[in-house]
């Protein structure tokens, strides 16, 4: 976001001198024009701008994730008395978010995949670009100084002079090469100028060219703007720059030499360049060349040349100075530092900044308040309620209505709280009652941001008689409307490091959590066609914080749909035993995001999961969930061995009948059952040729010492779990995948080994 900041503030000023260049170029010292140039670099390249500084609003997003409840609460569920939140709230449940953040690292590495984010999409993307306007510069850099190489320092009495009258500190040497037309320089510290070789032609105006270009240090200015443009080669306007201000250079070194030889000279100099620009040597944009750039608009300035007067010379150093007094002022992106530690109080002063927010801190965080809102509410960054409290906000009016009738109750004109907690108190806040708490961010640090909020309405007026107080509704639906819809997005873009960040707060969120953090919990899943498997936390987790969150990333929500759509068909069944609620989630193609709750009460409800990532659904991680607890049942794995739903090759084989083969693919798939979301689609003999000495004294030593007589192997094709699991690559055929079997003396095959 930063580098985003800088290019946008480098292209303004691009375009503004871009403007005065075409109105201007004749009416100001072209020096003037490459000081506003560099104030441009410095814009791009200095990530760190001065302290006068503007709030720049973040872009709205366009994707919302829902916060919904999945169905009604119980009677004693205390979301039963939900807020009066604004209208636009209870219709949508959705606040503004950006789309693909990225989880927090304990998520990464967890056993859940997670793809690449946008903005490591984009950030790949940008390396790319940069990567190859720098290997392209390196490549032209280095070419020409290969070539440069062969060239052979050269003296002669004129060239002598000539040195002795244009000294330079630095040192520098003229070198003669083969090939070369016209005379260029390179280099920076010992810079170099070379002459074509065996050419008797007059020098003094190249010479004098690349004499002004060595001691202004151009080619380091080449050097910057280069470096500038592979960091911004996304934006269009610094490829503007990079084009205009390597002509500048040229046109700067014209009137320098103009200067320095007189005007009278003008035509000579400029008939040197054309016949310079006739046989131009090609070389890296790095290197200095009499003849570079655009002919035309040189020869028209050099032969336009006077003396710029001194209302010229002040407008040039008056523009320049605007501009960079334009490069200081930038986007707040980060939090201003904390500079003394801060106990916070209800009464205590906002800090405030160069925007229209006031801005309250506590422990390094930043909550804004809008100017028109900050007269109506108390921030308290003092009050604990529970670990990790930030802030709560209170309308102000509630609570001095509160405490003048004599109410202690804190809670009086709540309108919001912010609360950071780690990753473990997370897990357990999600095993539990939600309502009123909603997580909204993370950080790289495996922190969760919760905004709280009140499950009942705290506005209160003197005597608790509010229902007349017109103005004071009023202002309450605008704070809530504010509180719901704005607030946490604001807070994410008032912190650093912070990334959107959402986890559900329905039942069966709370259930999923229970059974993927709490070892104690028990629950069944369970089919129709093969019956209850239990399930522990260790094999649940994976596939309850998938339920919950997605392919590792937020993005499943569970709303609620007309319970007349309920699909017929296979469900899997996650089931609560000691609470006697009941999750199906349906199997039939097309319907595989439904959900429905069976509640205690014998109620009914419906609900689809929504999921950013359609590449899986909720039944997929159900069924792999069920599968990977089936290949710990024997029983159930076996019922599920029996049912060879995958075509079997037999081939022709004079050593084994198909009751020997059926025996050993028992064998295959007492294992491939504990695959979890592995999908077998067919099995096939290879061959007798297989059945060797060779072969069979290999399965000696892979068989735990068993002394096999006899092996047989097979190929399978099979797809991989379509949700991210073990050690699989995800959602990918295998084919001819390799079943080697033993046995001894025609007893029982024994399965060794496996693999491509």
């Amino acid at each position: 976001m930063t580098l985003l900041y800088m290019s946008a503030a480098g292209a303004a000023l691009i375009i503004i001198i871009a403007i005065i260049r075409l109105i201007a170029l004749r009416r100001l010292p072209k020096q003037a024009f490459l000081l506003m140039w560099l104030v441009v670099v410095i814009r791009l390249l200095t990530p760190l701008g001065p302290a006068f500084r503007i709030s720049v609003p973040l872009p709205s997003p366009a994707d919302k994730p829902a916060l919904i409840e999945a169905y009604p609460p119980q009677e004693n569920d205390f979301s039963s008395v939900r807020p009066e939140t604004p209208k636009s709230y209870e219709q949508t449940g959705t606040y503004n978010q950006v789309p693909n953040a990225a989880p927090p690292a304990s998520f990464e590495q967890s056993s859940v995949k997670t793809g690449l984010t946008t903005a490591g999409i984009l950030t790949i993307i940008w390396a790319a670009g940069a990567v190859m306007i720098v290997a392209f510069m390196a490549i032209m850099y280095l070419r020409g100084i290969k070539k440069f190489k062969s060239a052979v320092k050269v003296s002669s009495p004129e060239l002598d002079n000539w040195k002795a009258d244009h000294p330079l500190r630095r040192g520098y040497d003229i070198k003669a090469l083969k090939g070369l037309d016209t005379p260029m320089t390179y280099g920076i510290i010992r810079p170099v100028i070379l002459i074509p070789a065996g050419e008797n032609v007059d020098l003094k105006y190249a010479l004098e060219h690349e004499y002004t270009h060595m001691r202004r240090l151009d080619a380091l200015w080449k050097l910057l703007l280069a470096l500038t443009l592979a960091v911004h080669w996304f934006n269009p306007a610094v490829w503007l720059m990079y084009w205009l201000a390597n002509r500048d250079i040229e046109l700067s070194c014209d009137e320098a030499v103009i200067k320095r030889l007189g005007e009278n000279n003008r035509g000579d100099y400029a008939r040197a360049l054309i016949d310079a620009e006739e046989s131009r040597f090609k070389a890296s944009p790095l290197f200095s060349g009499f003849g570079s750039n655009t002919t035309k608009e040189r020869i028209t300035e050099i032969m336009t040349f006077k003396k710029k007067s001194a209302l010229g010379i002040i407008a040039a150093i008056i523009i320049v100075a605007l501009l960079a007094a334009c490069s200081t002022v930038a986007p707040t992106t980060e939090k201003e530092s904390n500079t003394e530690a801060k106990s916070g109080t209800e009464t205590e002063a906002p800090v405030k900044n160069d925007s229209t927010d006031s801005k309250y801190e506590n422990k390094g965080y930043t909550l804004s308040i809008p100017e028109k809102f900050k007269d109506l509410v108390i921030v308290d960054t003092e009050y604990q309620y529970d670990k990790g409290d930030l802030f709560y906000v209170y309308e102000k009016a509630s609570v001095e209505a509160g405490k003048n009738d004599g109410q202690d109750y804190r809670g009086i004109g709540e309108l919001f709280g912010i609360r950071k907690v780690d990753e473990a108190t997370l897990h357990e806040m999600l095993c539990y009652d939600m309502s009123g708490a909603q997580v909204f961010a993370c950080d790289n640090s495996g922190n969760y941001y919760i905004y709280v909020h009140p499950t009942d309405v705290r506005f209160y007026r003197p005597g608790d008689v509010y229902s007349s107080d017109t103005e004071g509704w009023n202002n309450w639906g605008e704070l809530n409307e504010w509180a719901w819809n704005d607030v946490r997005d604001a807070f994410i873009a008032d912190n650093d490091g912070l990334s959107p960040f959402v986890r559900g707060n329905s039942m069966l969120d709370n259930y999923l959590a229970r059974a993927a953090f709490m070892d104690d919990f028990e629950c069944t899943l369970s089919t129709t066609e093969f019956g209850p498997v239990a399930s522990d936390c260790e094999t649940a987790r994976p596939f309850a914080e998938m339920l919950m969150t997605g392919n590792g990333v937020t993005g499943v929500t569970y709303e609620n749909v007309d319970i007349s759509e309920t699909p017929d068909g296979e469900y899997v069944v996650f089931n609560i035993p000691q609470d006697e609620e009941r999750f199906d989630f349906f199997l039939m193609e097309g319907k595989e995001n439904y959900v429905r709750a069976v509640r205690c009460n014998g109620e009914e409800y419906l609900m689809k999961a929504v999921m950013k990532d359609n590449t899986f659904s909720a039944s997929d991680i159900m069924r792999q969930w069920y599968l990977s607890l089936a290949a710990q049942n024997p029983e159930i794995a076996g019922k599920i061995g029996e049912s060879k739903s995958f075509d079997i090759d037999y081939g022709t084989s004079k050593l084994y009948s198909r009751e020997d083969m059926d025996k050993a693919i028992d064998a295959i798939m007492a294992t491939f059952n504990t695959w979890a979301g592995c999908e077998m689609h067919s099995i096939r003999y290879s061959s007798a040729d297989y059945n060797n000495a060779e072969n069979v004294k290999w399965r000696h030593e892979h068989g735990d010492g068993h002394k096999f007589t006899e092996c047989i192997m097979f190929y399978s094709n099979f797809h991989s779990p379509k949700v991210g699991y073990g050690a699989w690559n995800q959602d990918e055929e295998y084919t001819d995948w390799n079943w080697w079997l033993g046995r001894t003396d025609g007893g029982d095959w024994e399965l060794v080994d496996w693999g491509y």
